[in-house]
């Protein structure tokens, strides 16, 4: 069984250790979904081509134009829109949000609303709306994996 997995802060430090995990897997246990950076579209244009995909979101709409230019077969989302968009699809088994402050709040009450587990590496998120967040996951039988 293919488990599908989107990572929120794939540029990031935490979201490469995620993706080198990864990639020490068999590869028909993961699927990645989608990814999402801030500003490192180098390294996202790199991990878009090694892990292909089906959606990326970056910060900024330029970005999300650029990319969209250059990976025909890959929806391109930009802003705090998309990120949500990423994390509330049902298709994911698991998002992991590796996103730095507040701006991970939204995706993580996106992905529990719709019953996905969410690895959260983003402590912001439980110091600001801890209640709230474990409370969905409470009633969506899901689980927030630390």
């Amino acid at each position: 069984m293919t488990r599908t997995v989107s990572i929120l802060g794939s540029t990031g430090s935490i979201g490469k250790q995620a993706l080198e995990v990864l990639e020490g897997l068999p590869k028909e246990k993961f699927k990645v979904y989608a990814l999402s950076a801030g500003r490192n579209i180098e390294l996202l244009r790199r991990q878009i081509n090694q892990f292909q995909p089906n959606v990326v979101c970056v910060e900024l709409e330029e970005d999300a134009i650029r990319l969209a230019g250059e990976f025909k077969n890959t929806e391109i989302l930009w802003g705090a829109a998309g990120l949500r968009r990423i994390a509330g699809n049902p298709v994911n088994d698991v998002v992991l949000v590796a996103v730095n402050g507040l701006i991970g709040l939204e995706p993580t009450m996106e992905a529990l609303k719709n019953g996905i587990t969410v690895a959260l590496a983003n402590k912001e998120t439980l110091v600001a709306a801890g209640d709230i967040v474990m409370k969905l996951a409470r009633d969506n039988n899901t689980s927030i994996i630390p």
